[in-house]
């Protein structure tokens, strides 16, 4: 399933829409030159898992997502 498509279903939805934190766009910021993104090697430890610095780009998403939400003091 495609992930910009289902980040946007989610996006759209009037309850949960709101709520979303879009990790995809915040992690895949590598153009792999036809328009479709990837994680960059420099965010990943392997082909499937994040290191610190793709673990501390998901952490900074969602501190700013709660903090838009008004969740954080």
């Amino acid at each position: 399933m495609d992930l910009e498509y289902v980040n946007a279903q989610l996006a759209a939805h009037a309850t949960c829409g709101p709520l979303v934190c879009d990790l995809y766009t915040a992690l895949a910021t590598e153009d792999l030159g036809s328009g479709d993104l990837t994680v960059p090697a420099a965010s990943q430890s392997d082909d499937i898992h994040l290191n610190g610095t793709g673990c501390a780009t998901v952490a900074a998403t969602i501190d700013a997502k709660a903090t838009a939400l008004g969740w954080t003091e």
